[in-house]
């Protein structure tokens, strides 16, 4: 499979195989992904983990039927506010310093920090 989209790679799969693709409602964003693979001699597990292997996508397998869904803890496509994130992070790194230092400072200064 050459510079072809996810779903239509899933569709390929799907006429040349037994399995039957479900796809969940919240991969839409990144079935148009284009992959490259080789398909030979390989088993449909193999497949499944070069298709998705840089994707926020994952599978599961029960009998014949092949879920295609998003990662656990994978958030939808939506922008973040940066300046909030970071602002978060020195925040957290600030109370950490904070709660840190005291423990320090009760140790004999012979020792390093």
């Amino acid at each position: 499979m050459r510079d072809v989209a996810l779903k239509d790679a899933f569709r390929e799969l799907e006429k040349n195989s037994d399995y039957l693709f479900l796809v969940m409602d919240n991969t839409e964003s990144y079935l148009t992904t284009k992959v490259n693979i080789s398909v030979n001699n390989k088993s449909m597990v193999e497949i499944l983990d070069l298709l998705l292997k840089n994707t926020n996508l994952t599978y599961s397998i029960v009998n014949r039927q092949i879920t295609i869904s998003r990662k656990p803890g994978i958030a939808e496509n939506k922008e973040i506010d940066v300046k909030t994130s970071i602002k978060e992070v020195q925040q957290t790194e600030k109370k950490q310093l904070q709660e840190w230092l005291p423990m320090r400072m009760e140790k004999p200064l012979s020792e390093p920090i």
